[in-house]
């Protein structure tokens, strides 16, 4: 799967050899230039600044439409970022690298050798989510406290919305809590992966992709939060 963002009324896409795409719509969409051939892992916009992970490497932008690389300092694959008070990244065998202003980065010491799938932020805390059910807070993006998530499937997909953090992952494993350490299991009505969340204002739901690798398939569902 690709990275999707929408920040500053503009929508932003990017995928696999670097392929990247902008919309002020979300109908017509531009190719624009990422500066990489590798996929695009994640996308993230804050303090009027958007970043691209791909590989090890970031790059900012802060119209979208031009790319500067960046120095990550991780030698791991960054599968995600988020924004929170600063941009946080991470990714593989535990890499995690902060940044006040998505042009220098620093590395953190994320407590964990997992590979690190998910992060999210909200109601001042980060929380981030990876392999065998790995899981931790954060209040900073710097200092980070292991949790008990309550499963030992990897956790690929992580968001917050209306007080409750929901993550989801291997076997349809879905849960949900209001302060990021007791976890509640919920019904997802799938046994496929759960690879992705994205909160809608509108619908006030959490939807979440599943995809079936085996017949290529990925379907939207939906987890309310009210």
């Amino acid at each position: 799967m690709g990275a999707y963002l929408f920040g500053n009324n503009l929508y932003i896409a990017g995928g696999s050899g670097g392929n990247l795409y902008t919309s002020p719509d979300s109908t017509t969409w531009t190719a624009r230039t990422s500066g990489t051939t590798s996929s695009i892992l994640s996308l993230a916009f804050g303090a009027g600044v958007y970043i691209l992970t791909a590989s090890n490497t970031i790059r900012s932008s802060t119209n979208g439409t031009t790319w500067t690389a960046r120095t990550s300092n991780v030698s791991f694959p960054l599968n995600a970022s988020i924004y929170g008070t600063d941009f946080v990244a991470v990714g593989g065998s535990g890499a995690i690298t902060t940044s006040t202003n998505g042009t220098t980065w620093t590395a953190r010491t994320s407590g964990t050798t997992s590979t690190i799938n998910a992060v999210t932020y909200g109601n001042g805390l980060y929380v981030y989510g990876g392999a065998g059910g790995v899981l931790a807070t954060s209040t900073d993006g710097i200092t980070w406290t292991s949790r008990t998530s309550g499963t030992t499937s990897s956790i690929l997909s992580l968001e917050y919305a209306q007080g409750v953090y929901v993550y989801g992952g291997w076997g349809g494993v879905l849960r949900t809590s209001t302060d990021a350490i007791t976890w509640t299991a919920r019904t997802s009505g799938t046994t496929e992966n759960i690879s992705a969340m994205k909160y809608s204002a509108r619908e006030r739901k959490i939807f979440y992709a599943v995809e079936n690798l085996s017949v290529g398939q990925i379907t939207a569902m939906g987890y309310s939060t009210s």
